[in-house]
């Protein structure tokens, strides 16, 4: 009885082991097993009393006063264009060029008779509002929509993602060059995804940050002279189409706004995010 008593108090005791190693060991095998993040993830959340929005539309952190980067509005539609008329190209992407002059890229052509197959052709044109007359200039090597777009500061275009007309995501970065009328891909995505928000930092080196399809918090470096695009790191919260960017320093920039693609626009669970850059290696 002895013994029998002595094997079922080994027995527990073998159990009660187990039952506080196996989840330890469960906790390990999942760490080894899952693949490691990039080392700059650098991203951190900003308390919500260090950042104030003013009526002036000035925004402050730390209480110094933030200039906001020269971003396109790509919403910016021409007012006649707002509701496509037959016969008129509907465009899935939309530059304000200034001087009452829109690029309008991946256009399709609505008949006389308002039917659209709603497939996106590579099309890009000029719309001059004075003129009301459309000038093709050189097409994209893709077709897409929902598709990310800059106006460099010295006037090229840069296009970025998107979604192609079987609705894949498209990994591509193309660089429309209105005054030599060219456009070509020079380079690519490590991360597919739409509706990416750009944001130049420097003459020619652009952010990519978030986008959706997937949900992304993705942050990207494209140096466009270079023809590259290198992952920099991670935001905390994925968020996609109008997102505001900050300067805070030279390496520094504030993150606001967004969706995260199941709420509503700047919704109090995209709470703003300071990234850190850093300068790249020549």
């Amino acid at each position: 009885m002895k013994r029998v008593l002595k094997d079922l108090a080994t027995i527990g005791l073998v159990l009660a082991a187990a039952c506080i190693l196996f989840p330890m060991v469960f906790v390990y095998l999942i760490h080894v097993t899952t693949p490691p993040k990039p080392p700059n993830l650098f991203a951190q959340l900003v308390d919500a009393k260090t950042l104030k929005f003013e009526p002036s539309g000035n925004v402050r952190f730390n209480g110094q006063l933030l200039q906001k980067l020269h971003t396109d509005e790509t919403g910016n539609w021409p007012p006649d264009l707002k509701n496509s008329q037959e016969g008129k190209p509907d465009p899935a992407g939309v530059v304000d060029l200034g001087s009452d002059t829109w690029l309008l890229t991946c256009a399709t052509i609505k008949s006389k008779a308002g039917e659209d197959s709603n497939a996106r052709v590579t099309d890009n044109y000029i719309y001059q509002r004075q003129t009301k007359k459309y000038r093709p200039v050189a097409s994209l090597s893709e077709a897409r929509g929902l598709h990310s777009m800059l106006k460099l500061s010295d006037g090229r275009i840069l296009i970025f993602g998107g979604y192609d007309n079987s609705a894949n995501c498209i990994g591509s970065i193309e660089l429309l060059d209105l005054k030599k009328n060219t456009c070509s891909i020079i380079a690519h995505s490590s991360e597919p995804r739409v509706s990416a928000t750009l944001v130049e930092i420097a003459p020619n080196t652009v952010l990519a940050i978030g986008g959706h399809y997937p949900e992304s918090t993705m942050v990207e470096r494209i140096n466009v002279d270079d023809h590259s695009c290198v992952t920099l790191g991670h935001l905390n919260k994925s968020r996609c189409f109008t997102t505001a960017v900050y300067r805070v320093s030279s390496t520094e920039y504030l993150v606001t706004g967004g969706s995260n693609g199941l709420s509503e626009p700047d919704s109090s669970d995209l709470p703003p995010e300071l990234i850190k850059v850093p300068a790249e290696k020549h």
